[in-house]
């Protein structure tokens, strides 16, 4: 169990006595608001923030980022698809600026009723949602309990498969000590700046991330309330749906899987195994990319979607663009 004792040290920083203060929301907002930053308040007391670009009138497109991500990971996305497109890009509870009703259970299929909320009340139209890493797994699961409201499916470095790697399972080991009473009440105080940062370098590998993004996730994992929420998906996150006992046949639409040769998080047999799974579905494999191709491979990654997206969303509902 080397690899979880080294998990509990980088979340601790060594300084296992030393409570880690909360940042406030105001100071969140200054550092890391948008100028088109939105909020928007649910009925069971969570309160997403979002931002929204694009014609009035385009077919609508929803980007979710992963586990202790935010909407930074789509901004090298969100301008160019607002050319032609409806743009909503949202923070999940406890991610980003958006912040968690107080014990909010913070499941996969809880995660999915604050999308559906959110959007219910942003448009009524179908829209086209593409998720990354966890964000993917609330895709498809959203996706499943709504069908009808889904016209097409992206899915980057999808989380959702059980995974039996050695690696996975000192995760899931790392995530049920998380989860149980005396992980959650010790590790609420831990520093957990150089977790971030290892989980970071992780998550770009064979790439690096930039400072910057290291800084302000580790600003948001302090963020008022984002502790209690993670760890409350730490909880959960075994028993929440997977796709293993899945049955895909409800997704209909067409489906874009992307995934990078070189994820060390999400094996790329679980982007094949979508493939198999999925009814009209197609698979873009990146070489010498990790778990971020939205970044890691921006250019290019880009432009595949956006033709995908030409062939995906029927023409006549997408508006004519300037010159």
């Amino acid at each position: 169990m080397t690899g979880f004792s080294d998990k509990l040290t980088a979340l601790f920083d060594n300084n296992p006595l030393i409570k880690t203060s909360d940042i406030d929301q105001d100071t969140l907002v200054r550092r890391y608001g948008h100028p088109d930053s939105r909020y928007a308040s649910l009925p069971d007391g969570n309160r997403v923030h979002y931002l929204i670009s694009g014609p009035d009138d385009a077919p609508v497109i929803v980007l979710i980022h992963g586990l202790t991500m935010d909407n930074a990971v789509w901004e090298t996305w969100r301008p160019v698809l607002a050319e032609q497109y409806r743009v909503i890009v949202l923070d999940l509870p406890g991610h980003g600026l958006s912040t968690a009703a107080p014990r909010w259970q913070a499941d996969i299929p809880h995660h999915v009723e604050v999308v559906h909320q959110t959007l219910n009340q942003l448009t009524e139209a179908p829209f086209t949602l593409i998720g990354h890493s966890m964000g993917g797994w609330i895709s498809w699961l959203y996706t499943l309990i709504h069908p009808n409201r889904v016209t097409a499916l992206g899915l980057v470095a999808a989380a959702g498969w059980t995974d039996q790697r050695r690696q996975a399972r000192t995760a899931q080991s790392f995530m049920n000590f998380a989860g149980n009473a005396v992980g959650r009440t010790i590790l609420r105080y831990a520093n957990g700046d150089r977790f971030i940062e290892e989980g970071m370098k992780a998550t770009f590998s064979p790439d690096a991330p930039s400072e910057d993004m290291i800084r302000r996730y580790q600003d948001m994992l302090h963020g008022p309330g984002h502790r209690e929420t993670l760890l409350s998906l730490a909880k959960h996150w075994e028993g929440s749906p997977k796709a293993d006992d899945t049955d895909f046949t409800a997704i209909t639409c067409p489906v874009l899987i992307i995934s990078g040769d070189c994820d060390g998080l999400i094996p790329t047999a679980h982007a094949y195994a979508f493939e198999r799974k999925l009814n009209n579905p197609t698979l873009i494999m990146y070489p010498r990319t990790g778990h971020v191709p939205m970044l890691s491979c921006h250019p290019q990654c880009l432009d595949d979607t956006r033709r995908w997206l030409d062939e995906a969303v029927p023409a006549s509902e997408v508006p004519a663009t300037s010159p």
